[in-house]
């Protein structure tokens, strides 16, 4: 499909938000069999160590690392 120069072009100009997801799963696959059950499950497990963070030395220490690092890895996002 990405031989097609049209299908590139439209690539190219976004894509619908409705199909997005869909879209995206089809060309990366999910090698880690991601459900929306388990990404809730891991974003509450988020959720709660961003509350905690005070009192997670190492999470906080690490999570200032990433940020500090973020813009350099990812410039153009």
């Amino acid at each position: 499909m990405l031989d097609n120069s049209s299908f590139k072009k439209d690539l190219k100009k976004g894509l619908p938000v409705e199909v997005r997801g869909e879209v995206w799963s089809a060309f990366i696959g999910n090698n880690l069999h991601v459900n929306p059950k388990l990404y809730e499950s891991l974003l509450a497990r988020v959720r709660i160590a961003e509350e905690n963070i005070d009192k997670d030395i190492t999470f906080k220490k690490n999570l200032d690392v990433i940020e500090k690092d973020l813009h350099r890895t990812f410039a153009e996002l």
